[in-house]
């Protein structure tokens, strides 16, 4: 099960029952209680689980993060709930981003760009495409797309909606605020989408962009060298897919070092198409 919260107060907990195979979802206040609850009867603990998955996925799309279970006001019995790894088609990233420029964005996009084109010549069908200051990554159904607001294209939204972004911090999971702020969802789903990740997050590392990565998963991100072999290996996509590492060693971009990112796991527009 998870328990989350945001910078408002508010709490989402989530938990499948591993007899019942009932998912439930509470909502409310940190300070007032429950104000909603949500019932799902799955047909299986695989399914119930599923659904814990993008639950959280969701919540933490919208600002919210992992906490631990015993900072929860519900009386919550754990010995019941599902207890499984992260599904791997709601598995991904979330990097907090407290500074970055338009500046160090472009850099982070250069990267991306050689390595997409590295992974096309070696038969991934990825398609990248821009569309103002956001760029797009796709494969197989799955996109991944970030970017940042333009002034312009802040003056153009209403007061309210201005209000809202600046004082929850982030306009939505993929677009930061005009000022560098805000929150990205890179969600891989364990694919080759992982490398294109690890590329732009590295070189908007090095490029001095302030930010933090979380993961639903196991996660290792070393931004010297964000394609470290033992990292890659360790990867669940990496079995049906050996050869990117052929690819990444010919284009002189593998290397040695690490650095833990944090995993919270908590039981308690196509230029190349």
């Amino acid at each position: 099960m998870y328990y989350l919260t945001n910078e408002a107060g508010r709490f989402k907990a989530v938990q499948a029952d591993v007899n019942s195979f009932l998912m439930t979802v509470w909502e409310g206040n940190v300070g007032h209680g429950v104000s909603g609850k949500k019932e799902l009867q799955c047909s299986s603990a695989d399914e119930a689980w599923d659904h814990v998955c993008a639950q959280v996925t969701e919540a933490r799309s919208n600002g919210y993060s992992p906490q631990p279970i015993e900072t929860s006001q519900l009386k919550l019995n754990l010995a019941n709930a599902v207890v499984m790894e992260f599904a791997l088609k709601h598995r991904g990233l979330y990097a907090r981003v407290k500074g970055c420029t338009t500046s160090q964005f472009n850099s982070g996009l250069a990267q991306l760009e050689e390595v997409v084109r590295v992974l096309i010549d070696a038969g991934f069908p990825l398609g990248f495409r821009m569309a103002g200051n956001a760029v797009e990554v796709a494969f197989n159904g799955t996109a991944i797309r970030i970017g940042i607001a333009s002034e312009q294209e802040w003056a153009t939204m209403s007061p309210k909606a201005r209000e809202i972004f600046e004082e929850r911090g982030f306009i939505d999971s993929s677009i930061l605020l005009p000022c560098g702020k805000g929150l990205w969802r890179l969600k891989t789903e364990e694919t080759v989408l992982d490398v294109c990740v690890r590329a732009f997050l590295a070189e908007l590392k090095k490029a001095g962009a302030e930010f933090e990565v979380e993961s639903d998963a196991e996660y290792t991100l070393d931004p010297m060298r964000p394609f470290q072999r033992q990292d890659i290996e360790e990867m669940d996509w990496y079995r049906g897919s050996p050869q990117v590492l052929k690819a990444l060693e010919n284009a002189d971009l593998l290397g040695p070092v690490k650095m833990k990112v944090e995993t919270v796991i908590d039981l308690g527009m196509s230029l190349f198409l």
